[in-house]
């Protein structure tokens, strides 16, 4: 999700010559430009170093970092890191599949998201249609992709997420069909002041 956000929302909003000359270089007293604050082979190329950077200095850690030195019986070690080839793997895959719940988890995970696909995939597509520019659609989806990434850990420490995320999704679709409908109604309403935070509001309630 964060990769998401900064090869999405970061690079269209900084790269914008409309946003980077109204917010950051007219506060700061700068020359108007014709360009953002950076190109996209610009960001690409940085983006490149630095995630060559940091998987150096992780790869560092892991290989100047201490062994335990408690003991361990060599059988349980043996147990705990015996490896299982790919007939073993499968078989075991299968094996889960027997489970009247795993199946169930399975179609779950496979369909919820059916619901969603309409404004999940062309709601950006009707915004620049009706004229929206793309750093405005990625400043308007910060707030969503703060809490898709803020949702997750929360729910990682509580007991039955899935029982949660079951309450949610009878309100999530139901969010969803008036997203769609607000949409719908974006020329009577996108020069109204209240059309931006409802929107934003309607994006989160999506995510949730």
């Amino acid at each position: 999700v964060i990769g998401y956000f900064l090869a999405s929302t970061v690079l269209i909003t900084f790269e914008s010559s409309n946003f980077t000359n109204t917010y950051i270089r007219e506060p700061l007293s700068l020359p108007k430009r014709s360009s953002g604050l950076f190109t996209l082979q610009q960001f690409t190329f940085f983006g490149g170093i630095g995630f060559f950077i940091i998987s150096i200095i992780i790869s560092v850690i892991f290989f100047f970092k201490r062994p335990s030195c408690k003991p361990i019986n060599l059988n349980v070690q043996k147990k705990i890191y015996k490896k299982l080839d790919l007939f073993e793997t499968y078989s075991s895959i299968l094996k889960l599949f027997q489970k009247q719940c795993m199946r169930k988890f399975t179609l779950i995970l496979l369909t919820f998201e059916v619901g969603f696909a309409a404004t999940n995939y062309m709601t950006t597509l009707s915004l620049s249609e009706y004229g929206i520019t793309r750093d405005t659609i990625a400043l308007v989806n910060i707030p969503p992709v703060v809490l898709y990434i803020i949702i997750p850990l929360y729910m990682s420490r509580i007991r039955r997420p899935l029982k949660w995320f079951a309450y949610g999704y009878i309100p999530r679709l139901i969010s969803a069909l008036i997203l769609a409908i607000y949409i719908h109604f974006i020329p009577d309403i996108i020069h109204r002041s209240y059309f931006y935070p409802i929107l934003i509001i309607l994006f989160c309630m999506n995510q949730a």
